[in-house]
């Protein structure tokens, strides 16, 4: 079994494979169901422990996709759901703010975005909401917009016109026409670099490893700040056994995310087959105290006390 089937459950369950099949293809109502299930039904417990993050990430679709449509009402019903399952994904929190921000509940919205920054205090998104929120809701508009400042920092994702235009109109004493512009910060699409990265996933489930490793590094080099694709390239690059460099893929996406549960797993394992058992272990701990339930490094920390 390839190292992506043996830590990611594809091929182990029926309803898991369904659900993630119906998951991408973007029915997520028929993915919340099949992982919902698999949750009940599944008794191998990693599989059980992947079908609640897909689960928790159906919802949060089907949150985002009630959002744009103008019903915050059912969106935070399916964040609360969702929350329920991952209380520790930070993305999630962030959404469940916005959608109390829709909502007009700013106290709410502004609990709900705290909770995002004390999961991971380096958001740069969650912070320029926080500071969105501020910023609407002070007399005093300088922290707000402090905090929208560090969030761009840390964030280069972000697009910057209407940060700046938002200064513009701040500096010019527009403070609402200021507002609507920090709010309509948001990381810049890297359309180009999802198109390599879209189908190495295809060739991962193909096995065709060298191909996906290479159209990866193709996608980095245009969206190198984004944590998501190095943990991608680092799974390629196990699959072809360049271990080392893996490990330095995996530490990359934890540096630009560094409550990234995810990372930290996948690090161990590449530091256990570079025979790193110290190190490998401080690292299952890390996404231990990220993510209790994590299933790879459950699994893990129990093989190396047996």
């Amino acid at each position: 079994m390839s190292f992506v089937g043996k830590w990611f459950g594809f091929g182990r369950s029926v309803l898991f494979d369904e659900g993630v099949r119906a998951y991408e293809r973007g029915d997520f109502e028929s993915a919340l169901e099949c992982f919902r299930n698999s949750c009940d039904q599944e008794s191998d417990p990693g599989i059980r422990e992947r079908s609640k993050s897909y689960l928790a990430g159906s919802l949060g679709k089907l949150a985002k996709q009630a959002l744009e449509s103008g019903d915050s009402e059912s969106a935070i019903r399916f964040l609360k759901d969702a929350l329920d399952s991952r209380p520790r994904f930070a993305d999630l929190r962030l959404l469940l703010a916005k959608a109390y921000h829709s909502a007009d509940e700013p106290d709410a919205a502004l609990k709900a975005v705290e909770e995002a920054l004390r999961l991971n205090p380096r958001y740069g998104m969650a912070l320029v909401f926080k500071g969105c929120i501020l910023y609407q809701t002070q007399d005093d508009k300088e922290d707000g917009l402090s905090l929208i400042e560090l969030g761009m920092q840390f964030d280069h994702r972000l697009e910057r016109s209407s940060f700046e235009l938002g200064k513009d109109r701040h500096q010019a004493g527009k403070t609402y026409e200021a507002a609507e512009l920090f709010l309509q910060i948001k990381p810049v699409p890297q359309a180009d670099a999802m198109v390599p990265a879209n189908q190495a996933d295809l060739l991962m489930k193909k096995n065709r490893f060298r191909e996906a490793e290479e159209l990866y590094r193709q996608a980095l080099d245009l969206a190198p700040h984004y944590p998501d694709l190095h943990l991608k390239y680092g799974q390629a690059l196990m699959e072809l056994n360049e271990v080392n460099q893996a490990a330095h893929e995996f530490r990359e996406a934890a540096t630009l995310n560094p409550n990234y549960t995810e990372a930290y797993a996948l690090l161990g394992i590449a530091l256990r087959r570079m025979g790193d058992d110290e190190s490998a272990r401080d690292a299952f701990r890390k996404a231990l105290d990220l993510d209790p339930h994590h299933p790879i490094a459950k699994e893990e920390i129990l093989f190396r006390r047996s």
